[in-house]
């Protein structure tokens, strides 16, 4: 049931139903909450849709613990080098870009978009998107962007 509403939660962020994703993903989180332990990564993931659902709201103040915690859970329990920590990174990283905090956003960033083009590929969407959240973290903050976003 909580992978149907997590599934759920997903299809409506895509198609910009934030309220509703939001009802979905909260729904997952109480069940997996309830039926696993606390630091379980299937946890993450709705933490990770919640976060992301709370920040398409504009409310990246309530999404940042949430991302937090998603990814503290990542990389506790699954290869930190893998793409869903790599995911969870981009996530948090986007987050505090849109709250202005640029200094710690760079570095989950830049380990996210290697990690990803690495894991996945150029063409996937995750590190595409890794990728121009990178060279926005540099635009946002008036900085120069490294050559590993130049040069691709």
């Amino acid at each position: 049931m909580a992978s149907s509403y997590s599934n759920l939660g997903e299809v409506l962020t895509k198609r910009g139903r934030q309220a509703e994703a939001e009802a979905s993903f909260r729904a997952a989180l109480a069940i997996w909450r309830s039926a696993l332990a606390p630091d379980h990564p299937t946890v993450a993931i709705a933490l990770l849709g919640l976060g992301r659902t709370m920040q398409a709201q504009g409310r990246c103040r309530e999404a940042e613990p949430l991302l937090r915690e998603a990814l503290a859970i990542r990389e506790a329990k699954l290869d930190r080098e893998s793409a869903e920590v790599a995911y969870a990174r981009l996530a948090l990283g986007s987050c505090l870009v849109a709250l202005r905090r640029f200094g710690e956003a760079e570095p989950l960033l830049l380990a996210s978009y290697p990690a990803l083009r690495q894991q996945l590929g150029d063409e996937r969407e995750s590190t595409r998107r890794a990728r121009r959240e990178l060279a926005g973290l540099y635009q946002a903050w008036g900085r120069p962007a490294p050559a590993l976003v130049n040069a691709e």
